[in-house]
């Protein structure tokens, strides 16, 4: 059973070093580009809705981290995967396609090893424009079975992200059946598919709406509040022992609008969690044992008591 890769998002140079000493193999992200209102290229707002905090760092930053990145032996992705737009409507310009490029070439420079896209007239407009580097797939281009994978491999796309609503016999089929590297989401994610959500990604971006399916809502004739629309689904830490059995090549992990060190602390916990599975451990003594090595009544809390986990019921209807 080879390592898994735990690809992990930065913000800034100090969430990169972070990531880094926490165990992450990859890491993605985004820089401050001059274009529209408040949505970037990298598919998130210029500032999270939680808190304010910034999603993207400056581009002087971004070449930084990805330095320091290389000189630990950690690949960096960089976030393009914000959906074909219309230009107008996007933000008063028609210029959009070549800031798209740009913005792209500015990424390659600053010597990141793939793209992530996630939307079919990107990667057209990328090729178009003669730029053959290497990309990931984003969960936005919602690859469902393996004819789409297959057409992926003859747009040679490197690596694909799965949608978060397979389950692990599914994943294994497609790992099987494919040369491409798949990577699937370990930690927290969308219920729903992502790119396709009618109540978050085809808001206007200058609207700022939170995520409505984490919401709870209150049942009128009850005053009962429930989450209808969140299939709590977040860890995959005790089935990641199966979760590598798959063959995927790396899992990631969400929350580049959220803390850096919050989200560190989620790689250390999976880091350490897959070197005692190389070990050969069983996941009932890596949970012990990470108890004891550190703080893990917020895990228990936040995701075990409410039984927040991935792949394990399959919960979706599509």
């Amino acid at each position: 059973m080879k390592k898994l890769l735990i690809k992990a998002p930065i913000n800034s140079i100090y969430s990169t070093e972070l990531q880094i000493e926490s165990g992450a193999g990859e890491l993605y992200g985004g820089f401050e580009f001059d274009y529209g209102h408040s949505m970037t290229f990298s598919g998130r707002a210029k500032k999270s809705c939680f808190d304010n905090r910034k999603t993207i760092m400056p581009y002087q930053d971004f070449e930084t981290a990805v330095r320091i990145a290389h000189d630990n032996g950690v690949k960096v992705e960089l976030v393009a995967n914000l959906p074909h737009f219309n230009d107008c409507n996007f933000s008063g310009n028609n210029d959009g396609d070549k800031k798209y490029i740009e913005y792209i070439k500015m990424g390659i420079d600053a010597g990141v090893d793939r793209v992530i896209v996630g939307d079919l007239g990107n990667l057209i407009r990328l090729r178009a424009a003669g730029i053959n580097f290497p990309v990931t797939a984003s969960t936005f281009l919602t690859c469902l079975n393996k004819k789409t994978i297959k057409f992926l491999e003859e747009m040679h796309i490197e690596k694909v992200v799965l949608p978060h609503t397979f389950s692990l016999e599914e994943i294994t089929e497609i790992v099987t059946d494919t040369k491409i590297k798949v990577e699937i989401f370990g930690h927290f994610g969308c219920s729903f598919l992502e790119s396709t959500c009618g109540l978050l990604h085809v808001n206007d971006e200058r609207l700022q709406t939170g995520i409505p399916c984490r919401a709870k809502f209150i049942i009128q004739s009850s005053g009962e509040e429930i989450s209808i629309l969140d299939v709590n689904e977040d860890c995959s830490l005790c089935l990641l022992d199966e979760v590598m059995k798959t063959g995927v090549e790396s899992i990631k992990t969400i929350g580049r609008d959220l803390d850096p060190m919050f989200m560190a602390a989620i790689t250390a916990v999976y880091a350490k969690t897959i070197d005692y599975i190389l070990e050969g451990k069983s996941i009932q003594e890596i949970l012990e044992i990470i108890s004891d090595e550190m703080d893990f009544g917020m895990w228990e809390n936040t995701f075990c008591k409410e039984k927040r986990c991935k792949y394990m019921w399959n919960n979706y209807i599509i």
